[in-house]
């Protein structure tokens, strides 16, 4: 197991207004041209962050998270696109030599899919190394000013990386409303910890906003990229594509974000239970309420092109093809289980510790030594069809007294 606690840097620049810069590009661009727009895009937010050029280690964090490769007039519809990272990467080259990795923790090996996305040869053009974020060794990460977990285990690697680039592709998400350069994030932890499929631990009602908000302030990316050549609306896999044709670029990660849901006509200061946020609370907004970034339109400077005449509506899928007022009847459900373990916990440890346990209306339905086999005993969710709902049962690791890293108090929520 790992015993080594990193402790990243977590202060943001604080300035009157952070700056983002959208602009249109074009589907009848090539590659070399899309790269040409990338490196003018960086250059008009004041060209690479300071933490980039004096990095002993780079990490860049395209989202390449699912074997989703579909292309819609040549351009992907649910993966970054990889001549973005090639740009970065050639940038971060014209200033540092040191160790630059591109990396995920997909479902499945990383390995296949970067080699047919093409990041296999891009990582060799640029004496870069490709790193698979599911592999070991692994250290745990601090997180300052926690509102999930204190603490996340991730690849070395990663926890050892001084500057973060975050290159996410515009597209809905079903159960966090939009998945951006925040959201990328979530592709740090691994399964091994977490879960084989969508890291079911953290996917959670009420882990998986708070969560995102935690690897933002943990990791900090310098560099935020949100390529939407083209979009994909309704979900985060496999969904129908939206002709976006934009690029965002920002240092900050809150206020980019915040950008571009309003590109996919979407309000960033919006709330559950509000579209695009049915399932959960809005991570963009909750983020902003901790001082990690703006969201309000006043105070995040929008240069580039016409805005509003980048803005495309885009459509979001209700989660499980349910109104939020079932979730909301979940949630409810939950926070009881939650309730039921925090007050019996000194017996759950005699019994569980160090397990992980299924809990559903205060019983205890299964337990096992890993996420992965306790995946295979006990569904995500259980659907109840003859009331047209959901019960959630909650999925939690067994800790001591005052050594978990999870936050009580997230599970106390309306």
């Amino acid at each position: 197991m790992p015993n080594e606690l990193k402790q990243r840097r977590t202060v943001y620049s604080a300035s009157a207004q952070e700056v983002v810069e959208a602009r249109g590009v074009g589907l009848n661009l090539n590659d070399e041209e899309v790269e040409e727009e990338v490196f003018h895009a960086v250059e008009s937010i004041g060209g690479l962050p300071n933490d980039v050029e004096s990095a002993t280690s780079v990490m860049i964090k395209p989202n390449i998270g699912a074997p989703d490769i579909r292309e819609h007039k040549g351009r992907q519809i649910a993966l970054s696109e990889p001549c973005v990272t090639r740009a970065v990467l050639r940038m971060i080259r014209e200033v540092n030599k040191n160790d630059v990795f591109v990396c995920d923790a997909p479902a499945g090996s990383l390995g296949p899919l970067a080699e047919r996305l093409g990041y296999t040869n891009i990582v060799k053009e640029f004496g870069a190394r490709l790193v698979d974020l599911n592999e070991g060794p692994y250290v745990e990460v601090e997180v300052p000013n926690a509102v999930c977990c204190r603490k996340y285990y991730v690849n070395k690697d990663a926890a050892d990386a001084d500057a973060v680039v975050s290159i996410a592709k515009l597209k809905a998400h079903i159960f966090a409303g939009v998945s951006l350069c925040m959201k990328n994030l979530f592709g740090l932890p691994p399964s091994e910890f977490y879960g084989v499929v969508g890291r079911t631990y953290l996917h959670y009602p009420f882990r998986l906003p708070r969560c995102l908000v935690d690897l933002t302030s943990a990791f900090k990316p310098c560099l935020n990229i949100i390529e939407g050549i083209v979009g994909q609306e309704l979900r985060e896999w496999f969904g129908p594509p939206v002709e976006t044709e934009v690029l965002v670029t920002g240092i900050n990660s809150v206020a980019v974000d915040a950008t571009g849901t309003r590109l996919m006509g979407f309000d960033p200061e919006a709330d559950f239970p509000q579209e695009p946020f049915l399932f959960d609370i809005n991570h963009i907004k909750l983020a902003s309420t901790i001082g990690l970034g703006p969201i309000y339109e006043k105070d995040i400077k929008v240069i580039g092109d016409n805005v509003n005449a980048l803005k495309t509506q885009f459509h979001k899928k209700l989660p499980m093809g349910l109104s939020p007022k079932f979730h909301l009847k979940a949630r409810k459900g939950l926070s009881q289980d939650a309730e039921y373990y925090w007050d019996n916990l000194d017996a759950l440890v005699k019994v569980y510790k160090g397990e992980y346990i299924g809990i559903l209306e205060g019983k205890v339905l299964s337990s096992a030594e890993t996420m992965r086999e306790l995946q295979l005993r006990v569904p995500f969710f259980h659907t109840v069809q003859r009331e047209g709902a959901y019960k959630v049962p909650l999925i939690k690791k067994v800790y001591p007294k005052y050594e978990d890293p999870e936050l009580r108090e997230v599970f106390n929520q309306p």
